[in-house]
């Protein structure tokens, strides 16, 4: 028998490697490809998960008929967040919503408590002897829109005088200052609920939700003060009482200071500049007299 030389066996050891490396290429091409193929279905896939027929405020308790389904490609779906509409009923129905949910959006499991979520916790803060007072509001007169829930504000009475020429009230004659200084508890829209509330809502949204909700109008108006509150004590209430009432009197307000230490103050001040602009509404000139 012939004895195989050292010159075939390196010829061997070398069609060997040459067998790997095509071997190599090929595991990873087949990887590759099932990898393209794996994607290229999650476009096709569909999955169904759960949504809201209408706009739910927080604190809203959850009910089978509140719920629809909608359909998402599998590249869209997040098993770990997302509500599948096959499993809403256990996982939602009976629960509350924990913020304000647009309809059209796929439900979250981290947006539902088993408790009512507590709004005004400032009412059950309240000492014995203060009393929680709310007065009519306009951002044109008072601050702007850049005033939040937390901020100190001087607050006047406007006296306004009659023009002899149109007989209306526009032209200012005088001005109490009412509080040189008074903390505002919250806003209040239309409906007398808390702006605050509504803005802790969008801010646990993404970027492009609060963007989609900014662009409704029912948030918009949720938004819109109408209300300033005000906790005070009993003799501050019963001071400010007799500026109420009187139609020739504008409440108007002067921004003081920002409190640093209100939970969340700039965050939702950051995000209530961008949903609203970030602009403050003009003082009016027609109707209104000038500011204090």
């Amino acid at each position: 028998m012939f004895k195989r030389g050292s010159s075939d066996t390196r010829v061997l050891v070398n069609k060997l490697k040459s067998i790997g490396v095509y071997l190599l290429a090929l595991g990873v091409f087949l990887a590759s490809l099932v990898m393209i193929l794996n994607n290229t279905s999650k476009y096709k896939r569909d999955v169904a998960v759960a949504e809201f027929r209408e706009d739910v405020g927080s604190g809203t308790l959850i009910k089978k008929d509140m719920i629809q389904k909608r359909t998402l490609a599998e590249r869209d779906y997040d098993s770990k967040t997302m509500v599948p509409y096959d499993q809403a009923a256990s996982l939602i129905e009976g629960k509350y919503t924990g913020i304000y949910i647009p309809k059209g959006v796929p439900l979250q499991k981290t947006w539902f408590t088993d408790k009512k979520k507590e709004r005004l916790k400032y009412l059950k803060d309240m000492k014995e002897n203060q009393e929680f007072v709310t007065i009519p509001y306009d951002s044109r007169y008072s601050g702007g829109r850049v005033l939040l829930p937390g901020d100190y504000v001087k607050l006047y009475a406007v006296y306004q005088g009659t023009d002899p020429a149109t007989g209306q009230l526009n032209k200012l004659a005088d001005v109490d200052v009412i509080f040189k200084k008074i903390k505002v508890t919250d806003l209040l829209n239309a409906e007398e609920e808390s702006v605050l509330g509504y803005l802790e809502d969008a801010q646990m949204l993404s970027r492009e939700q609060q963007e989609a909700l900014m662009k409704r109008k029912e948030f918009q108006d949720s938004l819109t003060p109408k209300f300033m509150g005000l906790v005070l004590t009993n003799e501050e209430a019963e001071a400010l009482q007799k500026f109420l009432g009187n139609g020739k009197i504008q409440i108007k307000a002067d921004i003081l200071t920002r409190d640093e230490n209100v939970e969340n103050s700039n965050k939702i001040g950051s995000l209530l500049s961008q949903l609203q602009g970030g602009t403050a509404a003009p003082a009016p000139q027609a109707d209104g007299a000038a500011q204090p």
